[in-house]
C-alpha cells in the first residue's frame, strides 16, 4: 500500500470512529433548548462590592479566608468578607492569574509570566514551589498534586498538563495533549482539559495519560466539577451553551442552551446547584442534576462586565471583575443567590 493510500485509509477510519462516537453521545445526553427568559424568574440578590487591585484573577478559599489573584499588581489578596476590605496582600510575582487551596489551609498561586507555582502556607511568607515550562493558563488541585495546563511553545498550537507533588516539588508532564486547551479542573481521578471546540480529554493523574475524550462541540471557555459531574460553558451558534458530563460514565447526560447571545465564560458548581455567568456578566443559577436553569440573577455589579474567577462558599457567591475604581477591579459578594 502507498504511503499516500495509507494516511487515505486511516483519515477514513478515523472520521467512521468519530462518527460513531458522536453518535453515541448524541445517544447519551438530553438536548434542551433555551428557556424562553421570560419563563425563568429574577432574583435580585444583596451584592456587596469589595474594592481591589488591579486586574483580579482566580480566587480560592482557604478553609478560613477568600484569596484572590490581583494580576495587574503582582500579588494575591486576603479578603475579609464580613468587613468589605482587604485584610492582607503577598506578593507573588508577574501576573498571578490562578488559585486554588489545599485542605491544610495552604494557598497555592498560578504565575504566568514568571511560569511558576507560589505557595504560602497558612501564617507563612511563601515562596516558589516549582517552576513551570512552557507559559502556564490554568491550574488545579488533586490531592497532594497541582495540576497546570501549560502550552509548551507559549502558543494555543499545543498543550500538556505538568503535575507537581506538593510535598517534594517534583514535576511530572503529560504527552502533547493538542491545542486550544483553555480550563481545567480534578475529579473522579482524573484531570479534565477543555479545549476551545468543545473536546474535553480526560487525563489520569497517576499516569498522566490521556483515557478518553468527550465531545460537546461548540465553541467552550467554562469549565467546572463537582465530586459527580463536570460542567461545560461557551456558544453553541448563537446561544449560550452548557453541558453536564458524568464522572463515573464519562458520559454526556445533558446539553443545552440558555437566554442571551454572549458565551458562557465561568461556572462555579455548588452542591445541588450550578452559577453560570456569560462574557456580558448575566448571571443564572441551574439545577445540577439536569441543567433546568431555576433563575437569573440581578447583579447590577455584573451589567456589561464579564466575570474573571467565579466561586461559592457555603451559601455566598464571590465574582471577580476588572471593572472597579480607576484601573482596579473588584470582588462582588453576592448573598441570597439560591433559588
Amino acid at each position: 500500500m502507498t504511503e499516500h493510500r495509507r494516511h487515505a485509509t486511516l483519515a477514513i477510519a478515523g472520521a467512521l470512529l468519530a462518527l460513531l462516537a458522536g453518535a453515541g453521545a448524541a445517544h447519551a445526553q438530553t438536548s434542551r433548548p433555551a428557556a424562553p427568559d421570560a419563563t425563568i424568574r429574577t432574583l435580585t440578590p444583596t451584592t456587596t462590592v469589595v474594592p481591589l487591585g488591579r486586574w483580579p484573577e482566580g480566587l480560592t478559599w482557604d478553609g478560613a479566608a477568600l484569596w484572590i489573584a490581583e494580576s495587574g499588581v503582582q500579588r494575591i489578596a486576603k479578603v475579609d468578607p464580613a468587613a468589605g476590605r482587604v485584610a492582607e496582600t503577598v506578593r507573588v510575582g508577574r501576573l498571578p492569574i490562578d488559585m486554588a487551596a489545599s485542605a491544610d489551609g495552604t494557598v497555592y498561586t498560578l504565575v504566568n509570566t514568571d511560569r511558576a507555582v507560589f505557595a504560602r502556607k497558612r501564617g507563612g511568607p511563601g515562596a516558589v514551589l516549582s517552576g513551570v515550562a512552557g507559559c502556564p493558563e490554568r491550574m488545579a488541585l488533586s490531592g497532594t498534586t497541582v495540576l497546570v495546563l501549560t502550552w509548551p511553545d507559549c502558543s494555543s498550537a499545543d498543550s500538556k498538563i505538568v503535575a507537581v507533588d506538593t510535598a517534594t516539588a517534583r514535576s511530572r508532564s503529560s504527552p502533547a495533549l493538542g491545542r486550544d486547551a483553555v480550563a481545567i479542573v480534578a475529579a473522579g481521578g482524573h484531570a479534565w482539559v477543555l479545549h476551545r471546540d468543545g473536546a474535553v480529554d480526560v487525563v489520569d493523574i497517576a499516569a498522566l495519560t490521556k483515557r478518553a475524550t468527550v465531545a460537546i462541540g461548540g465553541a467552550t471557555l467554562a469549565l467546572a466539577a463537582s465530586e459527580s459531574a463536570v460542567f461545560v460553558g461557551g456558544l453553541d451558534g448563537a446561544a449560550p451553551l452548557v453541558a453536564r458530563i458524568d464522572v463515573a460514565s464519562r458520559a454526556v447526560t445533558h446539553r443545552g442552551s440558555l437566554p442571551g447571545a454572549a458565551r458562557i465564560a465561568a461556572i462555579a458548581s455548588a452542591g445541588r446547584h450550578i452559577v453560570t455567568a456569560d462574557e456580558l456578566g448575566a448571571l443564572f443559577v441551574l439545577s445540577a442534576d439536569d441543567l433546568t436553569p431555576l433563575a437569573r440573577l440581578g447583579a447590577p455589579g455584573l451589567a456589561g462586565d464579564g466575570p474573571r474567577g467565579m466561586l461559592v462558599v457555603g451559601d455566598r457567591l464571590y465574582v471577580t471583575i476588572h471593572k472597579g475604581v480607576g484601573i482596579n477591579g473588584s470582588l462582588l459578594v453576592i448573598d441570597g443567590w439560591r433559588p
